[in-house]
């Protein structure tokens, strides 16, 4: 670095300290509702994604990883750590699981927006109807700026979680599977999807996600076929759950997959099938001829982009 871009940035590192001295000496005198600056000083994006979440260590193993792979790959890397309890202070299996989420979120849409923290409601681990548990992840509307592949990626990222965690897979039942598509059909009606996959479509990945996929109602408008499930909180759309589903999952099939083969411990085969179009509806007929190209074989970035948002100023500058 020149020496003159040197001294540029020192002054301006030096005139933010004196910004943020008199910002706390104004918020001392106990005027606001808090007493402290809010909005944490951040060098990188490593910071900014720490700093998001507040989870202490994520920054410094973000770097370590980013030289290395892709931030993909990093986000599934971070699995391990959480599960380990190298990275982040979790007690419990679900706590683990939904640390390394909102990481994966937050590190793909670099700290920018507030998908990691408002779009992601919580994890719950469930029972299934043999007696053996589930991970539930609750999502919310704002998951939507996270961008399709962010949002798949999420899922895969609770899916890996599960697995080294070794609790066993969400196993849908028939009414359940129902709700998914009437839902999701529902939610494009109501508010818009980028992609809307047809109701066979929608059968097929609930069918097969390891993953329960829920979330808060978003609609104003409710479901009139499957109502008052048993494990579904309300009869609304949940606007965050059919975005994951939609834009997330089924759009961004053959972009998972890449990360799919590689992990040992999770095996979506079902992918292919999505992909190709080849899944089967109730009756037993093949989807290709209607399927086709709207199975997720686009494969470019252009929806993947975070999208920013006022909510993002909530983070980390």
């Amino acid at each position: 670095m020149r020496p003159e871009d040197e001294r540029y940035f020192e002054r301006i590192e030096a005139r933010l300290d004196e910004a943020f001295d008199l910002a706390e000496t104004a918020k001392g005198r106990g005027y606001d509702p808090k007493t402290e600056v809010e909005i944490p000083v951040a060098v990188d994006m490593a910071d900014r994604v720490e700093n998001i979440l507040g989870i202490e260590g994520v920054a410094e193993r973000v770097r370590d990883l980013e030289g290395e792979m892709s931030r993909e790959e990093a986000a599934l890397e971070l699995v391990t750590d959480f599960v380990e309890g190298t990275v982040g202070d979790y007690d419990s299996r679900e706590g683990k699981i939904e640390g390394a989420v909102r990481t994966a979120v937050a590190l793909l849409t670099e700290g920018v927006v507030a998908a990691p923290i408002e779009g992601i409601d919580r994890v719950e681990l469930l029972d299934n109807d043999d007696g053996t548990e589930f991970v539930n992840v609750y999502y919310a509307g704002p998951i939507r700026s996270a961008g399709g592949t962010a949002q798949a990626l999420s899922v895969l990222v609770a899916d890996y979680a599960r697995s080294l965690l070794g609790i066993d897979e969400f196993k849908a039942r028939s009414d359940e599977i129902e709700r998914y598509a009437e839902e999701v059909a529902l939610y494009d009606k109501e508010t818009g999807l980028q992609y809307s996959p047809k109701d066979k479509e929608t059968k097929f990945v609930a069918e097969n996600m390891p993953i329960m996929l829920d979330g808060e109602a978003t609609g104003d408008e409710e479901v009139s076929g499957f109502r008052d499930l048993e494990r579904v909180d309300t009869n609304n759309a949940r606007g965050g759950m059919c975005l994951v589903l939609a834009e997330g999952i089924a759009l961004k099939a053959p972009k998972i997959q890449r990360y799919t083969r590689e992990l040992d411990e999770v095996d979506w085969p079902w992918l292919q099938d999505l992909i190709d179009g080849t899944y089967a509806d109730d009756t037993g007929s093949d989807a290709s001829d209607d399927a086709g190209d709207e199975s997720g074989e686009s494969d470019g970035d252009e929806t993947d982009e975070a999208e920013p948002e006022a909510a993002a100023g909530e983070g980390a500058d």
